[in-house]
């Protein structure tokens, strides 16, 4: 970054304009080093890194005495993080003041996380929530191991199941798509096929075989399922929601393809049934449909990118169907330190379930193009509602579909 981009940055940092995820000041005194050891973390873990101000606290600028000592502090600290950080500094004079600026580098995913070794792993890994530095879960630590030692748990055999578990009529209809009849091969051979697939792993179904074509996947993993709910709210009809009548909590079991299929069914017919009438204007507010295409994708997307791992195995994906809103909450979060700005780019993403994705996508007859997220802000659109809202918090990933009528046609820009 340019020294005149950075004093712009920093003067409206001091008008108390200006709040960045990827910007951290600090006055620059002698505690200096232990105090910035979760933002060096955090920065490092985060896509696009970080720059720490010296010399700022408070929107005030006091300006750091001695440059070459406190450069001294920050490159002891960052020889103690794992992986060692190398951080540049440049330093800009602003109102007869020496503002000292550390400039951190992203790590690359599969090199994450970087913390600081003294306190180990669990304790000195930092990730950037808003302005602050917060400790990594348990389980975002781990991704960044899957991803390194490229783990995938669809990929795990169910010591539980058996060939027999699997429903071969759609496993027939897979490979048709290959232009294969596996009618015609012999058992070993055929074993031999749906382990080259990531069917089954030796003799047992993986769990991506098991999801995909069990007979009874939730027999095995209860918990692996689909919970639906339809709630009532408040929006800005006001009390007018309270006189809903619907409230029912459903469990949606089965495979992946049949959990999609029902929870579409389940989101048309209860939208549909819910309505509200304003007392004072006796005007009729029925559920707007939502477009098929995107509540297919976002639930679809919801099953094949969850977290299968141990972390999460015990948690459902959650369906809401609200007055105003549909909400699909998928258990795990984003993978890897991936940002919800990256998914509604299209940019190239690492996949957390690879079998089950390229077996869905199979299936589907979906294009590997990673335009979901820009399929399903289309379809809504074109349906004249508003843009989907994603949030990924506290080892959740949600999508929230809104039936708000947009009017304006320039908000679709």
């Amino acid at each position: 970054m340019e020294n005149p981009k950075l004093e712009r940055i920093i003067k409206s940092i001091n008008k108390g304009k200006f709040r960045d995820k990827n910007y951290e000041c600090n006055g620059g005194r002698s505690d200096t080093p232990l105090s910035i050891i979760g933002v060096l973390s955090s920065f490092s873990n985060q896509n696009g890194g970080g720059f720490i101000l010296f010399g700022i606290e408070d929107g005030f600028f006091l300006g750091v005495q001695d440059i070459k000592t406190l450069e001294s502090r920050v490159v002891n600290i960052c020889n103690k993080m794992t992986p060692v950080i190398v951080p540049k500094f440049k330093t800009i004079q602003i109102d007869d003041k020496n503002i000292l600026v550390a400039i951190i580098q992203s790590l690359d995913p599969t090199r994450r996380p970087c913390y600081y070794a003294p306190s180990g792993k669990i304790n000195g890994s930092y990730v950037r929530l808003g302005s602050s530095s917060v400790l990594m879960s348990e389980s975002e630590i781990f991704d960044y191991e899957a991803l390194a030692s490229d783990m995938h748990f669809d990929l795990d055999p169910v010591d539980d199941a058996s060939v027999t578990d699997l429903l071969k009529p759609q496993i027939n209809k897979y490979f048709a798509s290959f232009k294969q009849d596996i009618s015609v091969y012999n058992k070993h051979d055929l074993q031999d096929l749906l382990n080259k697939h990531h069917i089954l792993s030796g003799n047992k179904p993986t769990l991506a075989g098991l999801l995909i074509f069990g007979k009874n996947p939730q027999a095995i993993f209860p918990d692996l399922l689909l919970k639906a709910t339809t709630l009532p709210f408040d929006n800005e009809l006001g009390s007018i929601n309270n006189d809903a009548r619907y409230l029912e909590i459903k469990h949606i079991s089965g495979t992946l393809i049949q959990m999609l299929n029902t929870a579409i069914h389940y989101v048309k017919n209860r939208v549909l049934l819910q309505s509200a009438v304003d007392e004072e204007t006796g005007v009729i507010y029925e559920g707007v449909p939502y477009p098929i295409n995107a509540l297919k994708e976002c639930i679809l997307n919801s099953m094949v990118h969850r977290d299968y791992s141990f972390y999460s195995s015990q948690v459902p994906i959650k369906l809401g169907v609200y007055k105003d809103r549909v909400e699909i909450e998928s258990p795990g979060g984003l993978y890897a330190g991936l940002e919800v700005s990256k998914i509604t780019n299209a940019q190239e993403c690492n996949i957390r379930n690879k079998v089950i994705y390229y077996i869905m996508r199979k299936i589907l007859r979906r294009i590997n193009d990673n335009k979901g997220t820009i399929n399903v802000k289309n379809y809504m659109l074109a349906a004249n509602l508003r843009e989907p809202e994603y949030t990924n918090v506290d080892g959740k990933f949600k999508v929230t579909l809104y039936n708000e009528i947009v009017n304006d046609l320039k908000t679709h820009n």
